[in-house]
């Protein structure tokens, strides 16, 4: 009976060894997501995306001509209203537009390149 008693102890302890390893284990794996998680929310105007909107004036097989909204704050990215849309990042979304078709785009700040902006996702 003393033997029976010492084995259920010791199997009482190791489990509850392999269940605080295990809690310990998933604490650190969700301690590191929510580090990451606060590394990609945080950072400079090149970690997150902008959007503007404005009005299709041309399409073509993969870029979009588009007449910016005035009452936005364009400028802070474009010397001029019109600007040329690269969607080749998005080009599911490209088959919803037509010319004539208001939109919001959203893109990285240094995809910006003069007029023309790679852009990440359209919405109509």
């Amino acid at each position: 009976m003393r033997k029976i008693f010492k084995r259920l102890i010791l199997l009482i302890i190791l489990l509850l060894a392999i269940v605080l390893i295990v809690l310990g284990v998933k604490g650190n794996v969700f301690k590191e997501n929510r580090q990451n998680m606060e590394l990609r929310s945080s950072g400079d105007d090149n970690a997150h995306w902008f959007h503007l909107s404005g009005v299709v004036v041309e399409k073509t097989f993969d870029t979009l001509l588009i007449e910016l909204n005035e009452k936005e704050e364009s400028s802070l990215f474009f010397d001029t209203t019109k600007v040329s849309l690269d969607c080749t990042k998005c080009k599911g979304d490209l088959e919803q537009v037509s010319e004539g078709n208001v939109i919001k785009f959203y893109f990285f700040k240094y995809n910006i390149d003069g007029e023309t902006v790679k852009i990440e996702r359209i919405v109509k």
